[in-house]
């Protein structure tokens, strides 16, 4: 993707502007002050330190990302502000050491990234897999990432998507709930991706794809 200079539109960082007001555009959020907190708070963690993020435009793209994750209920605020807090702070910490260059996240090949922060984590004994386990349905043994790589590599595809302004049809990475299609609204998979497929067999597979969605919906 080009550099954010020739990607970002004024109404792109408008979009972010307007979600960013009050609560949310505060570089310490404290979840006592939370609009979307409707319980007593009962666990440890309280704060989030966005003012640790050095480069303030990766401050708003992470300001950004945590609060849509919230607002869009992706997230619980028991999640972000408790379960997550040494996942963001590593985060912030991560691009303050690792690439204090960076501008925005979209700004370097995710397998890049994602490398280069697993790197990180590994450095600081911080375990990227989980404990393999036996599936007690069928026996088969399987082994996930932790939430330090989940949580990044929803923040690089959540960021990658909101910049890229094509028609849905055209992207390597489809939202259903951009298609004007009919969609299980309970469901919490959204997305078609098609990265994973050769460039060279991509084209053929998304316009055969896009027909079938259109045969169907017809």
């Amino acid at each position: 993707m080009k550099n954010k200079q020739e990607r970002s539109s004024k109404s792109r960082e408008n979009v972010m502007e307007r979600t960013l007001q009050d609560f949310w555009a505060k570089d310490v959020w404290n979840v006592i002050e939370c609009p979307l907190r409707t319980e007593p708070w009962i666990y440890k963690g309280k704060n989030i330190f966005f003012d640790r993020i050095c480069n303030a435009s990766l401050r708003t793209e992470l300001k950004y990302f945590f609060a849509s994750m919230l607002i869009e209920k992706h997230y619980s605020v028991k999640t972000v502000f408790n379960n997550y807090k040494g996942v963001s702070g590593r985060m912030f910490d991560f691009f303050n050491t690792v690439m204090p260059r960076l501008n925005s996240v979209v700004d370097v090949r995710k397998e890049k990234l994602i490398l280069q922060w697993r790197t990180y984590l590994e450095e600081n004994g911080i375990k990227t897999l989980t404990p393999l386990r036996i599936n007690a349905v069928d026996g088969q043994v399987r082994q996930s990432v932790t939430s330090y790589i989940s949580v990044m590599n929803r923040f690089y595809d959540y960021m990658y998507d909101f910049y890229d302004e094509r028609e849905e049809f055209e992207k390597d990475r489809w939202d259903v709930r951009n298609l004007g299609l009919q969609y299980n609204v309970t469901s919490v998979n959204y997305y078609l991706d098609f990265r994973k497929i050769p460039n060279v067999h991509r084209a053929l597979v998304k316009r055969y794809i896009k027909l079938k969605l259109r045969l169907f919906a017809g």
